[in-house]
């Protein structure tokens, strides 16, 4: 997968609205540039993922590849979330609710 091609899923997942998206750098941190924050956000936090062991260091540029230790926590967590995704969902939806009688 290229780097280019995860923001959008990425921030459509996280539920990054548009006005996050398009965040400058220079608005966010007040400073580095007119490059997307949200994209910088995404590089800094790809590169703790490499520190960690999950990505692969020497992947091609542009490159994102699991080890197999990125493997076995992408199966742990996705286990958890299937898990728990539909009573989060629910509490989530309820607490929403509360706040929009309040």
């Amino acid at each position: 997968m290229r780097c280019s091609d995860i923001y959008e899923p990425l921030a459509d997942v996280l539920g990054v609205d548009e006005h996050d998206r398009r965040l400058t750098c220079d608005e966010y941190y007040g400073q580095y540039g007119a490059g997307s924050a949200f994209e910088n956000i995404v590089r800094l936090a790809r590169e703790d993922l490499v520190k960690e062991g999950f990505l692969e260091r020497h992947a091609p540029r542009g490159i994102w590849r699991l080890t197999p230790r990125g493997v076995e926590i992408a199966r742990v967590l996705d286990r958890i979330f299937r898990d728990i995704g539909v009573p989060l969902k629910q509490l989530i939806e309820r607490n929403a609710r509360k706040r929009a009688v309040q």
